[in-house]
C-alpha cells in the first residue's frame, strides 16, 4: 500500500458514514423519497419505472436480497404506497405497482435532491467530471472483482 491509500480509505469510510447519516436523517424528516437511493425509497422508485412488476424482478434490479425486498414491500404495502395482485399466470407471483400515494411520493422531494447536487458545489466543473471518472473507474473495478469471485 502507498502512503496515501489508508488516509484514502479512512476519508472513505467517513464519507460512507456521513451519507448514511444524511440519508437517515432525511428519512426520518421526509419518508421513504428523503433516501431515494435506499431501501423503500429505492423500490419505489424501481416499482414507478417498472410497473407490474414481480418481487424477483425487484431483488434483481435493486440489488437487494429477497428478505430486504420483502420486508420493504411488507412496509410500503402497509403505508398503502403500492398494491400487490396475483399474477394471472401464476397465482404464485405477485405484482406489484404503486398507488395513488405511492405515486405522490414516488418524486424525490425538490429540497433532497438540491441537498444531493450541492454536496458537490465545492468542486468546480473539471473536478466534478474528473471525480465522476474516478468514481466510475473504482466502481468498474469492484465489479470486475466481484464477478471475479461469483466465477470461483
Amino acid at each position: 500500500m502507498s502512503d496515501l491509500e489508508i488516509p484514502l480509505l479512512h476519508q472513505w469510510i467517513k464519507l460512507e458514514v456521513a451519507l448514511h447519516r444524511f440519508h437517515d436523517m432525511n428519512f426520518k424528516r421526509k419518508g421513504p423519497m428523503g433516501a431515494p437511493q435506499r431501501g423503500q425509497g429505492r423500490l419505489l422508485h424501481i416499482i414507478k419505472a417498472n410497473p407490474n412488476i414481480t418481487q424477483k424482478e425487484l431483488c434483481e434490479k435493486s440489488g437487494l436480497r429477497q428478505q430486504s425486498v420483502s420486508e420493504f414491500l411488507k412496509k410500503l404495502e402497509n403505508s398503502n404506497y403500492i398494491s400487490r395482485t396475483s399474477s394471472p399466470c401464476d397465482k404464485r407471483v405477485s405484482i406489484f405497482n404503486l398507488t395513488k400515494e405511492g405515486e405522490k411520493l414516488a418524486h424525490p422531494p425538490a429540497e433532497v435532491i438540491e441537498q444531493l447536487n450541492s454536496f458537490l458545489s465545492c468542486l468546480n466543473d473539471e473536478e466534478q467530471q474528473n471525480m465522476c471518472d474516478y468514481l466510475q473507474r473504482i466502481r468498474y473495478n469492484i465489479e470486475k472483482m466481484l464477478n471475479q469471485n461469483e466465477d470461483e
